[in-house]
């Protein structure tokens, strides 16, 4: 990791920016943000196992890729595939140091039954839109927490330097951000509570709600990137909005503006 990547104080009325600067992105390019909606709601109604930590981060990588294309109008692919090394071993990382956190809290959750927290299943929905429901809350893992997206935007965007320098980096960025990163905190448990009460809805309710969820996840990880950009690059504002540059000169030199 570059020591010139520091983190900085962000500027006042931050959430309230970040919240504006990312709705903005996901709508710079529509159809791609459509089809990672379908893939990831595709990938949530696949049978969960213990890597999902791992599948999860990939995703959020895969979106801070979205938006950090059309943040500086490169292809979204280029800047995903130029960081997808860093990416994996900070997912890798990330899954074999919760794991054992995860499964304790998925024990517990099983242990206790619905209303406790755990996602819940109504038998008056079809089984498909029950797995989709708990599939999507699990999902959610990666943006529960702002230094773990942090982390990943230092991983993708300097080279992935070790868990433990990328942890330390992203703490001090939220102890001098504490204000904004507590409010991000917070924003990141919201699903986990309205899961239960989308459980319990009508299933045309449920079934909107459930969309709004995967929805609401995407934004949070794309605020994870806005955030972090501007904490750790100093940039407050998006780029203006460019056409997609297609040459193969242009496109060396905007995936290495996007990514340097």
């Amino acid at each position: 990791m570059s020591p010139l990547i520091k983190p900085r104080k962000a500027e006042p009325g931050a959430l309230r920016r970040w919240t504006r600067q990312s709705v903005e992105l996901l709508s710079r390019r529509p159809a791609l943000t459509l089809l990672t909606a379908a893939s990831f709601a595709l990938v949530a109604l696949a049978p969960q196992s213990l890597l999902f930590p791992f599948v999860s981060f990939v995703e959020a990588g895969w979106l801070m890729s979205l938006a950090r294309a059309a943040d500086h109008s490169v292809p979204a692919y280029d800047v995903f595939r130029a960081s997808l090394k860093d990416l994996f071993g900070y997912s890798r990382d990330i899954m074999l140091r919760v794991l054992m956190v995860i499964l304790v809290v998925i024990a517990y959750k099983l242990a206790a039954g619905p209303g406790t927290g755990a996602v819940t299943s109504t038998a008056s929905w079809p089984p498909v839109l029950n797995r989709l429901l708990a599939g999507i809350t699990v999902d959610q893992f990666n943006s529960f927490a702002p230094v773990f997206l942090w982390g990943l935007f230092l991983s993708m965007l300097t080279g992935y330097a070790g868990f433990d320098l990328t942890m330390v980096t992203a703490v001090k960025a939220l102890v001098m951000n504490l204000r904004a990163g507590s409010l991000l905190f917070a924003a990141g448990l919201l699903p986990s509570f309205l899961s239960d009460l989308v459980g319990a809805l009508p299933v045309w309710a449920g079934a909107v709600g459930t969309i709004l969820l995967l929805g609401y996840s995407m934004f949070l990880v794309v605020m994870g990137y806005v955030s972090a950009r501007e904490i750790f690059e100093g940039q407050g504002e998006n780029n203006p909005a460019k056409a997609l540059e297609r040459s193969a000169e242009e496109g060396k030199q905007g995936k290495k503006a996007a990514l340097i």
